[in-house]
């Protein structure tokens, strides 16, 4: 959607968006896809940019503020994606999704509602970390998932 679009739609100029925000469009999730849907899809346009298999990652985390479902459960795109059992596997909850984020903003914002029209819509990244030469990368990274709330 153009800010065109949206500012006929909530009676914002066209330059005042790209002037507050510098957004020029935005993307708005079919239906009835879901924020899984669209990691899965980012997940598996990453690994075709790598030699990586999928059954050689290690680790999966989905950072998201609208996930599928609001319970606290491995990420969608374990439960989605052709995986092995024993990937670990984590999901971030924020208002503000972290790197590289997935969101599915339409299905829970007013998009005739100024404030929010003009700034958000749906879209997700992907990421493949991988061995790097000594002295690059991650230092210390401490990720956990207590198993007994899980249901």
């Amino acid at each position: 959607m153009t800010n065109a679009e949206v500012g006929e739609r909530v009676g914002v100029a066209l330059q005042w968006i790209e002037q507050q925000n510098q957004i020029r469009t935005r993307r708005y999730a079919a239906t009835p896809k879901a924020t899984s849907d669209l990691t899965v899809r980012a997940a598996e346009r990453a690994l075709e940019q790598t030699d990586l298999a999928v059954h050689r990652m290690d680790f999966i985390i989905v950072s998201t503020s609208t996930p599928d479902s609001p319970s606290h459960r491995p990420p969608p795109t374990c439960r989605t994606h052709p995986a092995p059992p024993e990937q670990g596997a984590s999901t971030s909850t924020s208002s503000a999704a972290g790197f590289p984020g997935a969101e599915v903003y339409s299905r829970i914002l007013d998009c005739d509602e100024r404030k929010t029209a003009v700034l958000l819509g749906d879209g997700t990244g992907a990421v493949v970390v991988g061995p790097v030469p000594t002295g690059y990368g991650v230092v210390a990274c401490g990720l956990h998932t207590l198993m007994t709330h899980m249901s």
